[in-house]
């Protein structure tokens, strides 16, 4: 969990798996009640303890003692000993478990939570396990004494790299007359390819990663824009590092051409398209696409520096600026929908991936009343800028809500997301003129600003 705050209480990670446990006086959950020994069922997504789903398992015994992973020999099963069960097969339609697996995961998040339920009168069982995580990583060994009747999480593991793992789990009863087995799991991390333009990119929230700030090539990728919180969400140990788990590559002053062909900076460096991060061979698998698109192309930022800094006796924002602006909105969806569609048909995406596409958050308060200081020189900006300029941002994003859901993907609506904190409020979460480094942080939002954005495509992902 990173540092900033949001909603608290994360509920289970995505890739949650479960282990039923029984007693052998006992009942599974929700299973119906049987007579003779126990047993012990694998659940995981929307199985059920005690319920199963697709699969079969031969009645048998094991080894006294031990536990075979997802299998058991011919025989009657005996006091203190491993019982077969049930294979629940994961009933999500991301996840094909292959027949030598009884559970299969994919996700985006790093962190892989086993619960453990526990059924019947289990005084005197003593359970233990080994979970070998299939990373190379040091195996977990668990033991559980007379567990009290009920849901807790047996083991969590963190994966710090991209790819499909093994997880064994074998599981030993060595007192009372209680029964349980092991498994085969197939987990797939997935990675996440953050897009887009300076908003995703962080540019105005500082600590600028290497080579890409004011030194660098000025994409002003920054630790704390809304994709590296997000990831750091997900469970990613490192996520200003990036890798193969998570790709950064929005930078400042994109358009919608910045995906197809290469972008130049304002230092004359060359960034590479964008769409290729969603395509093989450059990264493996993708699970997650954040994308903010279609601000620069709406020359928002050449309507805000004149906005700044006009005098009196100049004409209007929305008299300077309309014509040139409506011009861009009569065209952009269209174009906006063709770049999703593209980026949800990138070859990487592994099935059921999402895309996330976020739109642009109000500058100003609703109906404005009285001016405000630009940050340039003494000049304001007037009530009637202000209105014109957030009904700007809301004719845009109204366009790029309908491209997204032409295209099948999901539109996050952040314009109401800055209330109380945008420009000319008395805590601001976005810059007003900023006068050094050519003005390019300028209206841009700050690390609040961001965490906010953050903690929107959090809420889209469950993870608050």
């Amino acid at each position: 969990m990173s540092s900033r705050q949001v909603s608290a209480g994360r509920s289970a990670v995505l890739a949650a798996v479960a282990l039923a446990i029984v007693a052998s006086t006992g009942e599974a959950a929700g299973a119906v009640p049987s007579t003779g020994l126990a047993r012990a069922f694998i659940a995981a997504g929307t199985a059920a303890a005690g319920t199963a789903a697709a699969g079969t398992a031969a009645a048998g015994t094991a080894s006294s003692g031990t536990a075979s992973s997802g299998t058991a020999a011919s025989g009657a099963a005996s006091s203190g000993t491993a019982s077969s069960a049930l294979a629940a097969r994961d009933s999500s339609p991301a996840a094909v478990c292959p027949p030598a697996f009884d559970v299969c995961k994919r996700s985006i998040q790093h962190v892989l939570k086993i619960p453990v339920v526990f059924s019947g009168n289990t005084a005197g069982c003593r359970f233990s396990w080994d979970i070998h995580w299939g990373d190379r990583s040091m195996g977990t060994h668990v033991t559980k004494v007379s567990p009290p009747p009920g849901t807790e999480l047996l083991a969590r593991h963190t994966y710090q790299r991209q790819g499909t793992f093994t997880v064994m789990i074998n599981a030993n009863v060595t007192a009372g007359g209680c029964t349980t087995t092991g498994a085969t799991w197939q987990f797939e991390l997935l990675a996440y390819v953050a897009l887009g333009d300076s908003y995703a990119a962080g540019d105005g929230a500082g600590a600028y990663l290497t080579r890409t700030g004011f030194t660098g090539n000025e994409c002003l990728r920054s630790r704390s824009a809304y994709p590296v919180l997000v990831d750091a969400d997900l469970g990613n140990p490192r996520p200003a590092q990036g890798g193969p788990t998570f790709v950064f590559r929005a930078c400042t002053g994109a358009v919608i051409g910045s995906f197809t062909s290469d972008q130049v900076t304002e230092n004359h460096a060359q960034v590479g398209r964008q769409l290729d991060y969603v395509g093989v061979p450059l990264v493996g698998r993708v699970g997650l696409v954040t994308l903010s698109i279609g601000g620069t192309d709406t020359l928002l930022d050449a309507v805000m520096s004149y906005c700044a800094q006009r005098s009196s006796g100049q004409e209007s924002c929305e008299n300077h600026s309309k014509v040139a602006v409506n011009a861009v909105l009569s065209t952009i969806e269209p174009q906006l929908k063709t770049l999703f569609a593209h980026v949800k048909g990138g070859t990487a995406l592994a099935p059921g991936a999402r895309v996330l596409v976020l739109g642009y958050p109000a500058l100003f308060r609703a109906r404005p009343t009285r001016s405000c200081p630009t940050g340039w020189h003494r000049d304001t900006f007037q009530p009637s800028d202000m209105a014109w300029i957030n009904s700007a941002i809301q004719a845009l994003d109204a366009k790029i809500a309908k491209a997204a859901a032409a295209a099948s993907v999901t539109y996050v609506n952040a314009y109401g997301a800055l209330a109380n904190h945008e420009l000319c409020s008395s805590v601001p979460y976005l810059h007003d003129v900023v006068l050094a480094h050519g003005q390019i942080e300028s209206f841009h939002p700050t690390i609040g600003g961001q965490k906010i954005l953050a903690a929107l495509i959090e809420k889209v992902l469950k993870l608050t």
